[in-house]
């Protein structure tokens, strides 16, 4: 097991909602815990053309937004290096013109870290036409919840919420850059920006007790009088 490499050092993987590249639909509805390997399927699931180029990449993502699909060239660099916390599941991908493409298989994220710590995340504004809006800045969890391998994800809570977040190492993202694999957005754990209304509608629960403090906070310190909803 590696030690904890440091938040700097580990990377969400994002879907870059390129529009030129093929998007699948995933035909099958437990694609979520399908990706967390929170569940199996005894049948390999279909994946067909919804939009793009005409033919799949590397990596493949889908309208419905959790999975992620994979060729045999991105796994067998991933079983060359020795990268862990991973493993696959069986598709069937299909191009425009529904002929099937070999190869490919679903990224499932085997290892764990904790929750989300929102109390460890700065509170910063983003300009929008709209006026300034705040967002919680940097993904941190407790360190001793990392279970040292190269892909993880979010346990779930103590109300059993999780999240599709894919954390990797930067031997990941060193892999992907050095074999240009493309169509994925790597963003560094410390640069990760969440709007907190994410967290504000529904999972109230995971804001620090001091989030009205600090997100007025954040307007005074650029000279903006905060919603009344922070005061």
């Amino acid at each position: 097991m590696k030690h904890f490499p440091g938040f700097e050092r580990l990377y969400e993987l994002h879907d870059p909602m390129a529009s030129r590249p093929y998007r699948g639909k995933f035909e099958y509805d437990g694609g979520f815990k399908l990706s967390r390997y929170e569940a199996t399927v005894d049948r390999s699931v279909r994946v067909v053309w919804a939009m793009g180029s005409s033919t799949p990449s590397d990596v493949v993502w889908t309208t419905s937004g959790y999975p992620l699909i994979v060729s045999s060239r991105v796994i067998e660099l991933l079983e060359m290096n020795k990268l862990t916390g991973w493993t696959t599941y069986p598709v069937d991908v299909f191009d425009k013109r529904d002929k099937p493409c070999t190869g490919y298989a679903g990224l499932a994220v085997v290892g764990r870290c904790g929750r989300i710590d929102l109390a460890s995340s700065r509170i910063i504004l983003r300009e929008y036409p709209g006026g300034s809006f705040p967002r919680f800045l940097g993904h941190f969890f407790e360190r001793e919840s990392w279970d040292g391998v190269d892909f993880c994800c979010d346990s779930p809570d103590h109300k059993g919420n999780a999240s599709m977040t894919r954390i990797v190492t930067e031997e990941v993202v060193a892999l992907f850059k050095r074999h240009r694999i493309s169509n994925i957005r790597c963003e560094r754990l410390t640069e990760v920006s969440v709007d907190t209304s994410v967290y504000e509608m529904g999972l109230g629960y995971l804001l620090p007790k001091d989030f009205k403090a600090r997100v007025a906070s954040a307007y005074d310190a650029v000279g903006v009088a905060p919603p009344e909803s922070y005061r």
